[in-house]
């Protein structure tokens, strides 16, 4: 039988807080961790040598209409919406755009999996993209390192062969990868697995753990999210019943966030102590990824109320206290804007009348930098009788506690994007990536980017559709996509960025397949005049100048360089670009991606 530690479970009340019209409390709990070991390299050898079998997971989706959450406010905080509100009107593409700084390919669909919940993260020599299917590492050029099997990453710790729901990210400053999974859905031996690099090569070993979800055996894990500080490692999810159990509270469905002493398991000790903390009125809180290498308070964020007043909020939390004994804090509801709706039509495509699933409005991926925290999700527009779905970030300010911007895609019925993921860089660039869903075109991968500076986002789609995807689930008979994308800030400049986003692949043999796209965005940077005389090889580079661009280089095997010149551009005797390569020169001025 699978090994499962039990530990008798402690519950304690720490919070209580009265809102108007209705009353939470805060439930605080300890569990402990099974630690395992996994390298990489070998994992790849022994399964070159023994292919494990494909086992085709057609997963469920657990929706927030599927739990009693009630929108509510906490009307002695009301204040009206007083941040920036910024509709981007996206571009309809009419051919496959070339990206202007590197694009390649991740991971396809090996017809195992529906969805593929795409994930992935940046380190300063590797891409890792981590699907329900496999893990890849790449360097990023596209070189492919290593693929493995998901099941084969966490084969040292025994005992689950449900693993799902990846969340992946990269810590900057003690160099090293976080990587969480859900296991054993709707079973009593559901957990959270959490691995740790032991190095800043993910090609080497890691230290995993298996945390049981539920010590009581009443409730199981899903849907994670992944954020850490200099403090703690933190992961936010949702306990939903599991089928058959009875009982009173301890049956409850609740959002549950826990909270691991980073330095305890970076050190790899084998017998950790987790805090987690429990809430059953919020469906999902999400903790952030924090760009900051001495800020001790965790930031998490919720759904508070989609429709209030024709109003949006979203609600605050933070960790705060001592690594060994962090402290659980509801904070303030948030006026973001415009209202929406929770859930809403599917995405359209070319050729298939069967749309696309878009999910709920639950928060995506988080990010803190500065005193600002931003966060992505899909809304439903409008708020009644929604016709279409939008992808939004906002922007907090968290020492206020108000909004400074609410950013939305706009569309119509024909015309949506979904399951959008956001970074923030060193110079307070912002990054949008997500899949945008036309009736005249196939599902495609889409980025957005605006310079802090800048008056607007430039958009590409840097990976189109290739063909219709319909994959109907067993039991829901939705057509399933995402659930989730990622982007990153580059660790190494701390100013490009990576996305990795999901499009659709040509059908094969009546079948559809699902595709994931790695893309990186440079912002560059401005300057006078700009010289280019050394030869180029196997590159796809950008470069802006300002006034004038001499150029005297070749374009040798596999190169493509953009340059963006604000005044002339000047071709010296000399230079070529060699059959198959090539050179893009125009004038359109320094101002970022277009």
């Amino acid at each position: 039988m699978p090994f499962k530690i039990k530990f008798q479970f402690l519950l304690l009340i720490l919070i209580s807080i009265s809102f108007t019209g209705y009353g939470q409390e805060t439930f605080k709990g300890i569990t402990t961790g099974k630690i395992g070991n996994t390298n990489f390299s070998q994992i790849v050898a022994k399964e070159l040598r023994n292919p494990p079998p494909k086992m085709y997971k057609d997963l469920p989706e657990e929706k927030e209409e599927d739990i009693e959450i009630n929108n509510r406010v906490d009307l002695a905080n009301v204040v009206p919406f007083s941040g920036k509100l910024t509709m981007l009107q996206t571009p309809q593409p009419t051919s496959v755009q070339e990206f202007p700084c590197n694009n390649f390919r991740a991971l396809d669909d090996d017809g195992s999996s529906s969805p593929p919940d795409v994930n992935g993260a940046v380190g300063f020599n590797h891409l890792m993209a981590t699907l329900n299917t496999q893990i890849r590492i790449q360097n990023k050029q596209g070189t492919i390192f290593t693929t493995a099997s998901l099941a084969g990453f966490w084969n040292g710790l025994g005992g689950h062969t449900d693993i799902f729901d990846p969340k992946i990210t990269y810590d900057p400053y003690d160099k090293r990868w976080i990587f969480v999974c859900c296991a054993s859905r709707k079973s009593t031996n559901s957990a959270l697995l959490l691995a740790v690099s032991e190095t800043p090569d993910p090609n080497l070993g890691w230290t995993t753990y298996t945390i049981d979800a539920d010590p009581a055996d009443k409730l199981w894990f899903d849907y994670p999210s992944l954020g850490f500080n200099r403090n703690w490692i933190t992961v936010g999810g949702y306990l939903f019943k599991i089928p058959g159990v009875t009982g009173a509270a301890d049956t409850v469905s609740r959002s549950r966030v826990w909270v691991l002493n980073k330095a305890v398991i970076y050190a790899g000790n084998p017998n950790i102590s987790v805090t987690y903390f429990d809430r059953t009125d919020y469906f999902h809180i999400s903790p952030a990824i924090t760009y900051d290498a001495n800020n001790n308070t965790q930031w998490l964020i919720s759904k508070f109320n989609n429709n209030f007043n024709n109003n949006g909020f979203l609600k605050l939390f933070t960790i705060t206290g001592t690594q060994s004994a962090p402290v659980f804090t509801v904070g303030s509801s948030v006026n973001v804007g415009g209202a929406w709706a929770g859930t809403g039509p599917g995405g359209p495509q070319l050729g298939s009348a069967n749309t696309l699933d878009l999910g709920d409005d639950r928060m995506l991926q988080s990010t803190f930098r500065g005193s600002t925290l931003w966060v992505g999700s899909n809304i439903f527009l409008p708020a009644t009788t929604p016709t279409t779905c939008a992808a939004q970030v906002v922007a907090i300010n968290t020492t206020n506690n108000t909004t400074i911007e609410t950013i939305r895609t706009t569309g119509d019925a024909n015309t949506m994007q979904a399951y959008p993921s956001i970074t923030v860089n060193a110079n307070s660039d912002i990054f949008f990536g997500y899949s945008t869903f036309r009736n005249n075109t196939y599902p495609a991968a889409t980025i957005s980017y605006r310079r802090n500076n800048g008056q607007g986002f430039f958009f590409y789609h840097y990976k189109a559709g290739e063909d219709w995807y319909v994959n109907l689930n067993s039991t829901s008979g939705l057509n399933r996509w995402g659930d989730y994308s990622a982007t990153f800030v580059d660790p190494e400049d701390d100013m490009s960025a990576w996305t990795i986003q999901e499009y659709s692949r040509p059908r094969f043999g009546g079948n559809s397949f699902w595709g994931t796209w790695w893309a990186k965005i440079c912002p560059g940077s401005c300057t006078n005049d700009f010289a280019l005389s050394a030869p180029y090889n196997n590159v796809m580079r950008k470069y802006e100048a300002n006034n004038t661009i001499t150029s005297t280089a070749q374009l040798q095997s596999n190169s493509f360089i953009k340059y963006d010149a604000g005044t002339k551009i000047t071709l010296s005797p000399g230079f070529k670009a060699l059959l198959g390569n090539s050179f893009q020169a125009y004038i359109e001025g320094c101002g970022g991606i277009r």
